[in-house]
């Protein structure tokens, strides 16, 4: 037997800026509950990043990013966002690579999370327009 959910999952390929595939990744961008978790996820992050640079720190920092990252997104995304690099590895514009990755899937993120919602939102309209502004489905004596 077998059950099948939407659970709103969407693959994207991810590319380096030459176009080599690095990998896939697989979450809901329209869950809301990426943005709380991310939002989690950075300040357990900010909290490694005042501590002294040392390799043990870089290496914690490092490996706490990626597990936020798999705990925000619901899935083991960081190994491929990340590759072989460090997550606060410098890249060519000066930039963390945390920050470019961030960059790159936010604004997905909150797309298709508004675009969930106009869909959410037309789907309820559908059912209560009928009853706006009048008193179908009140109860005698009820004001609309």
């Amino acid at each position: 037997m077998e059950i099948t959910i939407d659970r709103g999952y969407r693959t994207y390929d991810i590319k380096d800026t030459d176009g080599t595939l690095v990998g896939t990744i697989r979450f809901n961008p329209a869950d809301p509950g990426i943005a709380g978790r991310l939002d989690e996820a950075s300040k357990k992050i900010e909290t490694l990043r005042g501590k002294p640079v040392t390799p043990e720190n870089m290496m914690a920092l490092d490996k706490a990013i990626r597990e936020q990252l798999d705990y925000a997104f619901g899935s083991p995304v960081s190994d491929v966002l990340f590759g072989g690099n460090s997550a606060v590895a410098y890249c060519d514009n000066g930039r963390l690579l945390l920050e470019n990755v961030l960059d790159a899937i936010f604004p997905i993120v909150k797309a298709d999370i508004e675009a969930a919602q106009k869909v959410s939102a037309a789907r309820v309209e559908k059912y209560t327009a009928p009853y706006k502004d009048s008193a179908a489905g009140l109860a005698p004596g009820q004001e609309a």
